[in-house]
């Protein structure tokens, strides 16, 4: 009786312990590269977004990340630089931007053209650079691996739950 209930204790535990690191190595992610999107995101003016894009990318080209953001299958789509050419180019077309008239058709028309990359379009590209920073960083707390290990220590639990459960009721 005591192994089992150990066993519970121990994969309980190693669960709360591996989600708690989850959380943190997400914040790592979002305190050095992540918060410079979110607030390019929010930023209302050209200029805002233009130094916000600007200090996002330079955190990027600093961090240490995988060359994709894949094990296996590697792709264009998912591979870091071509992410980061992307990203890129919509900073050189923020500059671009900034020095039309506000006015101006052009103007109206690139601003929409930003907004709708910004509003979805670019979440791959951004979960790709997530991704390979991921693989280099802390690649037990990948998206695959993760969900594969957390499955594996809940089962883990259940299991012991279960047996637990039927030792008391016999």
């Amino acid at each position: 009786m005591k192994i089992p209930i150990l066993c519970l204790i121990i994969s309980f535990v190693l669960c709360i312990l591996y989600t708690g690191q989850c959380i943190k190595i997400n914040y790592e992610f979002e305190k050095e590269i992540g918060c410079y999107w979110e607030l390019s995101n929010k930023s209302s003016t050209l200029s805002e977004k233009y130094k916000y894009i600007s200090m996002f990318v330079l955190s990027l080209e600093k961090s240490n990340h995988n060359s994709h953001d894949a094990l296996i299958f590697k792709t264009p789509n998912n591979s870091f630089l071509h992410n980061l050419n992307a990203l890129k180019s919509l900073q050189n077309r923020l500059k671009t931007i900034e020095s039309m008239n506000e006015k101006s058709f052009e103007y109206q028309t690139a601003i929409q053209q930003i907004t709708g990359q910004e509003q979805g379009e670019a979440q791959s590209m951004i979960s790709s650079l997530r991704g390979a920073w991921y693989i280099r960083k802390h690649i037990l707390f990948y998206d695959y691996f993760c969900v594969i290990f957390m499955s594996i220590l809940w089962t883990i639990f259940l299991v012991f739950i279960t047996y637990v459960i039927f030792i008391i009721l016999e």
